[in-house]
């Protein structure tokens, strides 16, 4: 847990001052802002959720795994030559599985950044809106103090 908070926020740091030492062209061409923040909080996390917990679950799957066929082995070896025999059928099911669920979770991700971008985007648009029309305000009345002073 600890280590993979520690990670995650140098990760993250890391990340911030690159996407900070970038060109302000390179936002313009070739990432939205609202595609780094997502970006950035998205794969901290899958990071931090793959050294903590993931790590310790697969090492502990794999001792399991890794002793049930010693047992096995040691006790009724025909049972478990049989049961080896169903180990590749089950990791093709598994990949399988785990390739479809990547597929649909970067599906909802890009989804997502897009939703939250359009939302911060039009934040930008009124803020620049309501920021041009004050100052136009602004300027319509000094222009006005300055023709009827002369």
């Amino acid at each position: 847990m600890w280590t993979g908070e520690r990670q995650s926020t140098k990760m993250r740091i890391k990340y911030l001052e690159s996407a900070l030492s970038q060109d302000y062209q390179f936002f313009d061409t070739e990432v939205r802002t609202s595609y780094v923040v997502f970006a950035i909080n998205t794969d901290a996390v899958i990071v931090q959720d793959a050294i903590s917990e993931k790590l310790g679950n697969f090492i502990h799957y794999l001792a399991t795994f890794v002793s049930g066929f010693v047992v096995g082995f040691t006790a009724v070896w025909q049972l478990a030559l049989v049961t080896l025999a169903v180990v590749p059928l089950i990791a093709i099911i598994g990949d399988i599985h785990m390739t479809t669920l990547a597929k649909l979770s970067s599906k909802s991700q890009e989804a997502l950044s897009d939703a939250a971008g359009n939302i911060v985007e039009q934040g930008f648009v009124l803020v620049h809106i309501g920021y041009r029309s004050s100052t136009s305000d602004e300027e319509n009345s000094t222009n006005q103090v300055c023709t009827t002073s002369f």
